[in-house]
């Protein structure tokens, strides 16, 4: 493929604390160190954003944690890329999750970020395994009443009806249900066929708790809900799972930071696709290109 080609666009979609940020980072961390006959690399000019992007790079090979978006500004990044020779634009309003759980109460997403969804040839749908919230079932729930001090009995006595706050509902709903809320959104915006790419971020930790885990297999068993609405979508939503530890391991415990930072970054990341086991960042990219082609 040539630049002639038609650029693919992508956006980045997750709520609070879902790994987009330290991605994004990790990506350009190794990209603007590539050579230029590298599968990924850059092409065409450098992004505006250099200052944020470099200051997530040097803590990320440092071995330190990258900071996440602040709520009220997020960072405009245009990272034109060729991926396997085909030009490939990374062009993402880095909005923090706090933007998105807004846009996911009111049903609309903000005007900027609706024009790039609408735009966009596919999406990355970041989800963390430490900040999923699921729904309680009955048998919980009676343990959490009972540990209040609350008997059966008195759930049964009548209590006056009072009008639902859906503001409050949707905030405090489970998080996949609030990413199934976040793609039908998205999928509006867009009016179109729109491949999503699911990656589960610090994948290591959920290898540290089941080495033989999968991503699919994963969400299936941690956000039912959200598979199932992926699986009966498919046709305008073609989906696939991904796990990826863009930083490489828990940098809190003890040694791994300091080992870690002896490594490049390309080295230390670690994935998880249909494929098998590996260290290309760009393998969740190169689906959504593929499945565009």
């Amino acid at each position: 493929m040539t630049d002639q080609a038609q650029a693919l666009s992508l956006s980045m979609l997750g709520l609070v604390g879902s790994g987009k940020t330290t991605y994004l980072v990790a990506l350009w961390a190794i990209v603007k160190n590539a050579d230029e006959d590298a599968p990924l690399a850059l092409r065409g000019p450098l992004p505006d954003a250099t200052g944020y992007l470099d200051q997530g790079a040097h803590r990320l090979l440092a071995g330190e944690a990258v900071r996440r978006t602040n709520y009220d500004t997020g960072e405009d990044v245009r990272l034109e890329l060729t991926l396997d020779s085909w030009p490939l634009v990374l062009n993402q309003l880095d909005v923090s999750g706090e933007t998105i759980q807004e846009a996911i109460v009111a049903r609309e997403l903000p005007r900027v970020v609706h024009e790039r969804v609408a735009r966009s040839d596919g999406v990355l749908l970041f989800v963390h395994p430490d900040k999923v919230a699921r729904p309680f079932t009955i048998p919980e729930t009676h343990v959490l009443s009972e540990a209040a001090g609350q008997t059966p009995e008195d759930e049964d006595e009548d209590e006056p009806l009072v009008p639902p706050d859906d503001n409050l509902v949707r905030r405090s709903a489970p998080t996949a249900v609030q990413l199934v809320d976040l793609l039908q959104v998205a999928a509006g915006a867009a009016e179109r066929r729109l491949p999503v790419a699911v990656v589960v971020s610090a994948w290591d930790e959920v290898e540290a708790d089941d080495p033989h885990a999968r991503p699919r297999a994963w969400l299936s068993s941690s956000m039912p809900l959200l598979a199932q609405f992926l699986d009966n979508n498919a046709d305008h939503l073609p989906n696939e799972v991904f796990g990826v530890s863009a930083q490489g391991g828990d940098y809190e415990a003890p040694g791994v930071a300091e080992a870690l930072a002896q490594r490049a970054v390309s080295e230390r990341v670690r994935t998880a696709s249909p494929d098998g086991p590996g260290n290309d960042l760009a393998v969740p990219l190169r689906w959504l290109l593929q499945s565009r082609l």
